[in-house]
């Protein structure tokens, strides 16, 4: 967890000012390559985890894992918390959303009390813990935060099943930007993050929680431009939804 913590410092002070309030900071490929999300993309984005949290104005929502806030500034319509590992990270975000909530911490030990929050969002940080008991300790206390009737979305789950057609998608969508003149200098080789793998049969274990109901979903599409699906077959979410007080 230190050397995940100590990654996300450098990307965030790497970059500074130059990224502060822009989608780069959630995305790590998209930070290395340089290539900036269109409105359209973030907005169906944004969109799409509405829909998985079932979102509503007046709600308490938990993003761990928030990297710059841009997700939870774009859904937020309550009370809204980013929890981080990185404090370089949470200062873009506290500039880009300064009424919100962000806290320094690890998903492994939430500082919330249990029940905490409404909505819990967990979107492009699993992929980092290539441990799956670390990942299951994770989902536990995740799960540990939700309110009765409330729902945890994991989401931007690597699929083992889906990794060739995601390198071959991955490929396709670098060579559409080549030819639009957006694409950067790779950082990868200087601070490379690690990428874990998901077997479909662990992820429905999930559903074994006490109290939770488990969905997987195909996860949006985050190589997405004009023309393209919005979802796509090498990543899912995986959306737990807690049963009510009896």
């Amino acid at each position: 967890m230190e050397a995940l913590r100590e990654l996300f410092e450098r990307w965030a002070e790497a970059h500074g000012e130059a990224y502060s309030g822009r989608q780069w900071l959630l995305s790590k490929w998209d930070v290395e390559e340089g290539i900036d999300w269109p409105d359209e993309k973030v907005r169906l984005m944004a969109a799409d985890i509405r829909r998985k949290l079932a979102l509503r104005p007046g709600l308490r929502i938990l993003d761990a894992g928030c990297g710059g806030g841009w997700i939870l500034k774009d859904i937020a319509d309550g009370e809204g918390f980013g929890l981080d590992l990185s404090l370089a990270m949470l200062r873009c975000a506290r500039r880009i959303a300064p009424d919100l909530h962000w806290v320094r911490g690890d998903a492994e030990r939430l500082p919330f009390r249990p029940g905490a929050f409404h909505r819990v969002l967990c979107y492009f940080v699993l992929m980092n813990f290539p441990d799956p008991d670390q990942v299951d300790r994770i989902v536990s206390e995740l799960a540990r935060a939700v309110a009765p009737g409330g729902i945890l979305l994991l989401g931007q789950l690597p699929l083992r099943e889906g990794a060739g057609r995601y390198d071959a998608e991955k490929a396709r969508y670098l060579e559409y930007w080549k030819g639009r003149g957006t694409v950067g200098r790779s950082l990868r080789t200087e601070c490379r993050p690690p990428i874990a793998l998901f077997d479909a049969a662990r992820i429905r274990t999930w559903g074994l929680l006490s109290g939770f109901r488990l969905e997987i979903r195909p996860a949006f599409n985050h190589f997405w431009r004009e023309g393209e699906p919005l979802e796509g077959p090498w990543r899912v979410d995986a959306i737990l939804t807690r049963s009510p007080s009896p």
